[in-house]
């Protein structure tokens, strides 16, 4: 099973602070209710109202201002050997539980999860949509050595790319 982890990005579309996270979560139960996922940890500042939402959602809150907080704190909290590290806002397509499942199967490796494409280039050009979500081993988050997401994603080299895409909040 995987932990996972929602990282608070400040998103500027959302109307409320904690919107981003709130849809993030509810994409995120049917992998719970599958048992892919054992718990689920947010991190963020405590100004953006985030504790009320874990405490109602039943998912830990992790208070931490910067990225590089939010990740090394948010893995410490995790209880698995093995966490599903997304951004807030990120909405993963329905396929991600059962691909998430096999990677567990196979032995549970890092990997990585694309957004949809945007634009142009990034239907030509797959690899080029913005990095969504991850899975990665916790000792990865805690070591203190990611120092923002984009930093967690060139640490864990993750091989393979999974299908199911991440939709942006809107």
């Amino acid at each position: 099973m995987l932990s996972a982890l929602v990282l608070h990005m400040p998103n500027p579309r959302a109307r409320e602070p904690a919107e981003p996270v709130v849809r993030t979560l509810a994409a995120l139960v049917p992998a719970a209710l599958e048992g892919v996922l054992r718990d689920v940890a947010i991190a963020g500042p405590q100004s953006a109202g985030l504790e009320s939402v874990a405490d109602h959602a039943g998912c830990l809150f992790v208070a931490a201002e910067t990225e590089a907080e939010q990740i090394a704190r948010g893995g410490a909290a995790l209880r698995g050997s093995l966490a599903f590290v997304i951004r807030a806002g990120a909405i993963p397509e329905s396929a991600f539980v059962a691909e998430l499942d096999d990677l567990l199967r196979d032995g549970g490796r890092a990997a990585l999860m694309r957004a949809a494409p945007t634009n142009v280039v990034e239907r030509l050009l797959p690899d080029f949509a913005a990095v969504s979500a991850l899975v990665v081993a916790r000792e990865s988050l805690v070591s203190g050595r990611a120092a923002s997401f984009a930093a967690l994603v060139r640490l864990a080299r993750p091989a393979p790319v999974l299908r199911a895409r991440a939709r942006p909040l809107r």
